[in-house]
């Protein structure tokens, strides 16, 4: 049996990794006592994997994990066994399953979008925004470990704009997963620089709206996939 579920990341813990998020994962399922499958070989593994890495300080309210089960269970038992066991900060949303002949959940995320407060007003923000995006490339210093190159984000921009006009909450729709992924915050950087700010003097809130796939021709969670 195999499961996309759907939970979010909180502000209790923003701070964690994303390898301490998957050893936390793997704790509450053991648990919970969840027949969580295990992959063959000398050192098997729990078979559970996650949509999109979220960067540590980002919140979200959508994030989305893959499961497979020795057995079938019953999704809601589950989800409230799952539930008790998490630590504060993690809620579990809902949970789907999924034929075992669909892509792996990470190779199906193309987009994330998010929601950013700035502790500071910015005025004329929108019209900033739209002359920023007029640019014929955004540049962006990407740092790997084979050095720095220099990357073009506008590719992976599929919008950017206010929140209910105000001057301090922009809205990013980016694209992500393994096809190309771009990071909010390299955006935010590229932006505050273009209007003339410091990013070192504004806090920037990140939190993570959803993480979509294509299905059907538009834009979807990775739960419409699942079963009916």
């Amino acid at each position: 049996m195999r499961l996309f579920i759907e939970y979010t990341r909180e502000d209790r813990v923003r701070y964690i990794s994303h390898l301490d998020l998957m050893k936390s994962m793997q704790r509450t399922i053991r648990r919970a006592r969840i027949p969580v499958a295990y992959s063959k070989g000398f050192n098997p593994q729990s078979r559970i994997s996650f949509a999109l890495p979220l960067s540590v300080g980002v919140t979200s309210s959508a994030e989305y994990m893959e499961i497979y089960l020795e057995k079938p269970v019953d999704i809601g038992g589950l989800l409230k066994d799952f539930s008790s066991q998490l630590p504060r900060g993690i809620r579990v949303l809902a949970a789907c399953e999924v034929d075992r002949s669909i892509p792996s959940l990470m190779s199906l995320v193309e987009r994330a979008d998010y929601r950013v407060r700035m502790s500071i007003d910015i005025p004329d923000l929108e019209k900033s925004i739209k002359e920023f995006m007029k640019q014929e490339k955004i540049l962006y210093d990407k740092t790997s470990k084979k050095g720095i190159r220099q990357v073009d984000l506008k590719k992976g921009i599929f919008d950017i704009g206010l929140d209910d006009s105000l001057n301090r909450d922009i809205i990013l729709s980016l694209k992500a997963g393994s096809s190309g992924n771009v990071k909010p915050e390299a955006v935010l950087d590229r932006l505050l620089h273009f209007i003339g700010k410091d990013q070192e003097d504004i806090r920037l809130d990140i939190h993570r709206t959803g993480i979509y796939l294509m299905h059907e021709g538009k834009w979807q969670s990775p739960l419409a996939l699942g079963e009916v």
